[in-house]
């Protein structure tokens, strides 16, 4: 329990030093040891409003699940546990691949590099594709 107490003094004071550092405006973190769980927060959720973090407060992510996925299918990949060719479907995560032509025969490599959020929008009375994420 020291270990915890001695991080959760860390956090008080370094993670606002951090955040002004690296101008950040807020964060929130837990950590999880000896079947107790910490957590602090610092900075503001909205700079105009200034409503202050809380280790409660939800963050948008945006698209950081994207790399987080990747990063672990490529460590599988390396373990020899994942085939990056192989169609997604025969991973066997029980997930269901419904979106795009044909992607039941998609490999995993084929749906990692594709552009998420594709849409079709109208300019000028023309219809043109063009990639959400741009």
């Amino acid at each position: 329990m020291s270990e915890l107490n001695e991080l959760c003094g860390w956090l008080e004071s370094r993670l606002p030093e951090l955040l002004a550092e690296y101008k950040v405006p807020a964060a929130s973190i837990a950590v999880y040891a000896h079947g107790e769980v910490i957590d602090r927060a610092a900075g503001v959720l909205n700079k105009d409003t200034g409503v202050e973090a809380t280790a409660d407060s939800v963050f948008q992510i945006g698209s950081i699940t994207k790399v987080w996925t990747t990063t672990l299918a490529m460590q599988l990949v390396d373990e020899g546990a994942l085939d990056i060719d192989a169609p997604v479907r025969s991973a066997g995560l029980g997930i269901g691949v419904t979106s795009g032509c044909g992607s039941h025969r998609r490999a995993s490599r084929c749906k990692r590099s594709s552009h998420p959020g594709a849409r079709r929008w109208r300019s000028q009375g023309s219809m043109r594709s063009r990639s959400a994420t741009m």
